[in-house]
Order: structure tokens, then sequence, then C-alpha cells
């Protein structure tokens, strides 16, 4: 089956970061072992990449959300900084997340819609992949110099412990001043926000994976092939159709794109894909129902703080 790349979760620079602090193994639960999914005979046809709402979207962070978590780490862990003589070259808005977004035609593909594949082929649909304008682009809110870094992130340039002390002789926080201010916005013993992405991701790479051996995605996947073959094509998987163009010159991929909507909607292979897709979605939310609620929980109550901070400056 075609999906050009798997969901983009973007994990924000600080919570990389952050997550130093609270640093601890979370599993993918893939969720293997459960149960076949029910879906109609003949699900609705998708026609656009607008028909398609992800159930795991809910527990995505937008950007403004994204960005107000982020900027007051900052704010926190620059006056960390000077506790121990880093005056900090970050500033708040250094860096603005695009959102914790799902990447829509990197997960269904530009040629769910024929007018895509007519005007983009198999490359990114504008109006449905993540914005980053160019101040984002060019603006980088990582520590500048070593020393930055170590008080920042907890860690020596080679991975140690840091044991810079400030003037009272106390040592950097656990997590070096992003963990304090991760922990001062959400918890100390909890990164929130980590867990939602964690989860989110888990949760819609579950699904993908449950897809690739749907026999019903499958079957529909070797009437495609059969569409294909019809036109010409020597096609058995989706991901022929792209990779058979790849380097090729526009016009030839339009050409192959278009043939490969054709056939999708003819057979109604994304109708089929998004239902599944939906019902492993909601199957996988159910079975973590109590952990995607603590999480989203603990993000709201962060927020709350976040913007507190903010407001002080």
């Amino acid at each position: 089956m075609m999906h050009s790349g798997r969901m983009l979760v973007m994990l924000a620079g600080v919570l990389a970061l952050a997550s130093m602090a609270t640093a601890c193994s979370r599993g993918g639960d893939t969720g293997g072992n459960e149960a076949s999914v029910s879906i109609p005979d003949n699900p609705p046809p998708i026609t656009s990449l607008s028909q398609i709402k992800a159930p795991m979207a809910s527990y995505i962070l937008s950007p403004e959300d994204a960005a107000t978590l982020q900027n007051a780490v900052i704010i926190v862990a620059n006056k960390c900084s000077l506790r121990f003589g880093v005056v900090s070259s970050q500033k708040p808005d250094n860096v603005r997340l695009p959102s914790d977004a799902l990447e829509l035609d990197g997960r269904y593909s530009t040629v769910v819609s024929l007018d895509g594949a007519r005007q983009y082929g198999y490359q990114q649909d504008p109006r449905y992949a993540v914005k980053v304008d160019d101040k984002e682009k060019v603006k980088d809110a990582a520590p500048a110099n070593p020393k930055e870094r170590e008080v920042f992130n907890g860690v020596t340039a080679d991975g140690q412990k840091s044991s810079l002390k400030d003037k009272n002789g106390n040592l950097l926080p656990q997590g070096g001043c992003y963990g304090e201010g991760n922990a001062e916005i959400q918890d100390h013993e909890k990164d929130y926000w980590a867990d939602l992405i964690h989860l989110s991701s888990d949760g819609l790479d579950n699904a993908l994976d449950r897809l690739d051996n749907d026999s019903r995605l499958l079957d529909a996947e070797k009437k495609w092939a059969a569409c294909m073959k019809t036109k010409g094509y020597t096609f058995t998987h989706k991901d022929d159709a792209v990779q058979s163009v790849a380097g090729k010159p526009r016009a030839q991929q339009v050409k192959v794109a278009v043939d490969d909507a054709t056939c999708s909607q003819q057979i109604n292979y994304y109708g089929i894909m998004y239902a599944l897709d939906t019902a492993y979605q909601n199957q996988y939310i159910v079975a973590h129902q109590a952990q995607f609620t603590s999480a989203q929980n603990g993000v709201r109550k962060a927020l709350v703080t976040a913007r507190g901070i903010i407001a002080k400056g």
C-alpha cells in the first residue's frame, strides 16, 4: 500500500530536550493481538484529502498550544540559566512549531484526489502539507555554545551528567534548565506532552501496521493492480507506481499519478483504507483511553500554567 511517509509527529525541540529530564523507556504498544475491526461492505468513497478526519487528531496539539508550551519552558529555562552564569541566546518565539500535526498526503498520498494527481503528481499537495514559514525555517532555539548547551540540557558535550554548580553550590536541576522549565510547567515526574505525542504516534503507526496486513485492503490493492494492468502497467503494489516514476519528467509522473488515482477511485481503495484506518485508530484509543485522558488532562493543566508564565514574562 502506498504511504510516502508515516504520520508526521512534530517533536518540539524543547520537548526533545526537556524529555531528557524525564528520560524513561516508552515502549511502542502496537496492539498486534487486537481483534479485527468491522467496516461497511461498501465504505463511503474518499476522493479528497479534505474528507480525512483522523480520530487521533483530537489528541494532537494545535500549533498555538505547542508554541505556548515551548515558549513557557524557554522563559523558565532562561531564568534558570542566569543562576549558572549563562545569558541565554534563546528567546521565546524563536521557533514556532508547525504543530504535532498529521501530514495527510504523507499518510494517504496526493493521488487520493484526481485533481491533486493532475496538479501535483506524487508531490505534496500544498493545501494539506504542514506549513512552515520562512521565519520558522531560519530560526533555531537550540543553545548556541557548549556551556549554554550543558546548562540547558544538563549533560556535557560527551554525554556525561553535568557537575556545574551555581554560586550557592547547587547542582544543575535534573535535565538541566530545560528540565527545570518542563518540571515547573508540567510535573517533576511526568511529561504529559511527550506522553500524548507517543500515544498518538504509536496509535497511528499501529493502525498503519495493521492496514498493511488487512486482507480487505490487500484485496483492494489486487483489484487496483488489475485496473492498472488494463492501462499498460505491471504494478503489484501501490508503492510500485510512485517508485516507477521517481526522478522522471513531471509529465510522466503526472500521467502515472492520474492513472493511479483513477483506478484507486474506481475500486474505492482509499475509502476502504480510510474506513479501516479510522476503525483501528478508534480501537486503539478505546484500549488506551485512560492513558490518553491522563495525558490530555495533564497537557491542559500545563497550558494553564504556561499561559500564566508567558503573561508574567
